[in-house]
């Protein structure tokens, strides 16, 4: 409904905004100007170890792994029930206060999802071990 476009659009609009300016921005102005400097440079070398650490860490996996089945498999059973399942009954369950049917449901998909994607990694470790 109105509601639920409203949220989405809400969000959209937020991320949009902290995305199209620079990250100063978001550093108080009570701040001194060493100050905004010292926390730019901690934003910038927290940025750089976990870039740092996700290129490490894919090359890594990239390296190990043989068998490319085993990576889509894991990637359909984590990256498509988030997609899927787990993250709208999220957000519908952090947008909107209150209890309603809706949030029950949304519950409800939220632990569907969560045990799908336990019971599938569950399945491949499993035929992995044993194959």
């Amino acid at each position: 409904g109105i509601n639920a476009e409203y949220g989405v659009l809400s969000v959209w609009r937020t991320l949009s905004a902290s995305q199209s300016h620079s990250s100063s921005h978001l550093v108080s102005p009570l701040l001194g100007q060493e100050e905004q400097r010292e926390s730019e440079k901690k934003r910038l070398i927290k940025f750089y170890l976990i870039t740092f650490a996700i290129c490490f860490g894919a090359y890594g996996i990239a390296m190990s792994v043989s068998d490319l089945a085993l990576v889509f498999s894991i990637v359909g059973a984590t990256g498509s029930t988030s997609i899927q399942y787990i993250l709208p009954s999220l957000f519908y369950l952090k947008m909107f206060p209150g209890l309603s049917v809706k949030k029950v449901m949304a519950g409800i998909l939220f632990t569907f999802g969560v045990t799908f994607m336990f019971v599938s990694l569950s399945f491949i470790i499993y035929f992995q071990i044993h194959n």
